[in-house]
């Protein structure tokens, strides 16, 4: 593999693309995306680093070239396509993208954002019980 000067990403948030499987080869081992941009000599950690900060056609295009020409697992050749746009979609910014300011960001928490909101309304339901049961008075 090629050495570069290209810092790896930090965090593992390229994992769950790296670590996905794109089949199995001719020994019934199933082989990885990090696997397969190793044998086509590529720094995966950078490749992946690339992909996600292009746009999802580009990206789509330059992961489905690099599956076309990788010959280690027999049935990726005629199912290349639909294989690259499945893992494009396991990049991070195709994950966060729903708030994320730049790729590989997280995305808003939903449960600070909902929060305030769930506690108003029972706060509003309990004034609301409470005003109910001194309108009604004891031994109604």
């Amino acid at each position: 593999m090629s050495q570069t000067a290209t810092p790896w990403p930090d965090g593992p948030e390229f994992d769950l693309f790296l670590r996905a499987p794109v089949g199995e080869d001719r020994n019934g081992a199933v082989v990885t995306v990090f696997s397969t941009l190793a044998r086509l000599d590529l720094d995966p950690r950078k490749e992946a680093s690339d992909l996600a900060a292009l746009p999802n056609d580009a990206a789509l295009l330059r992961l489905d070239s690099l599956l076309g020409r990788f010959v280690d697992v027999p049935t990726l050749g005629e199912r290349h396509h639909a294989v690259a746009q499945g893992l494009i979609l396991l990049l991070p910014h195709r994950r966060t993208s729903l708030g994320a300011s730049r790729p590989g960001a997280r995305p808003p928490d939903v449960r600070t954002a909902v929060m305030p909101i769930l506690w108003t309304v029972a706060l509003v339901i309990l004034i609301g019980q409470l005003i109910l049961a001194a309108s009604v008075g004891p031994g109604e």
